[in-house]
């Protein structure tokens, strides 16, 4: 089997996610097509989407993967992302609906200068249906503790919560399903851009700076990228 090389490029870039050894399938070269809707609602990751290419890759274990890869000069950047699906079987947002519709969600980031594309540093998966649970999970007897011995009452439901992105230390970026305002759920972090959220202990969860809506964040990370691969 003929190596592509930008499946070179990722396979030496992000050596813990699969080996060569494990590809069975490696497809050609494609466009990354998005519909109308997308489009109008995601204008910026639109973009950015148009200009790539798009290679399916199928492991030995059946996994299917896209590696979505932009080139500028002799530099190869891209993301591993999942394949769009056709059904949905969680309860998410019907802009994370939309996005997922027309890609899975990405599993790992390569390439570029990586401080421009801070929100998704260090992160194991985001936009992925399969971490799209509800809530904060274990931090929440924690969480709900913590507000009771700082006699605080924060106006958050958490089981409005999706999570739409998991860290590789437990934090969490989340969106709320009805009003599709983004936050951070952060123990751990050095981030300049996070403010506590009103009536909320620190470290716990938090707004972004400047970025008010899951459609919002989708856009910022387009426009991170953008720079990251300096493709302005």
């Amino acid at each position: 089997m003929d190596m592509h090389r930008f499946v070179e490029a990722f396979l030496s870039a992000t050596t813990w996610r699969f080996k060569e050894k494990d590809i069975k399938h490696i497809g050609s070269e494609e466009s990354v097509s998005v519909c109308e809707e997308f489009m109008r609602v995601f204008p910026k990751m639109a973009a950015m989407l148009s200009e790539a290419v798009k290679i399916e890759i199928e492991l030995h274990n059946g996994k299917k993967f896209w590696l979505v890869c932009w080139e500028k000069k002799d530099e190869i950047c891209g993301w591993l992302c999942l394949p769009a699906q056709e059904k949905i079987h969680k309860t998410v947002g019907k802009e994370h609906q939309l996005l997922l519709k027309n890609f899975g969600g990405i599993l790992e980031s390569f390439g570029g200068d990586d401080s421009k594309t801070y929100y998704l540093w260090n992160m194991n998966s985001v936009f992925c249906e399969e971490d799209a649970s509800e809530g904060i999970g274990a931090w929440e007897e924690f969480f709900l503790e913590w507000c009771e011995d700082e006699e605080l009452e924060p106006k958050i439901v958490l089981e409005d919560l999706i999570v739409t992105a998991v860290e590789i230390n437990g934090n969490v970026t989340l969106y709320n399903k009805n009003t599709g305002e983004i936050l951070v759920y952060a123990h751990d972090h050095c981030f300049d851009y996070l403010q506590t959220y009103p009536n909320c202990p620190e470290y716990t969860f938090h707004t972004i700076l400047g970025c008010n809506s899951f459609r919002d964040w989708v856009e910022d990370i387009a426009m991170q990228w953008r720079c990251c691969c300096d493709l302005m």
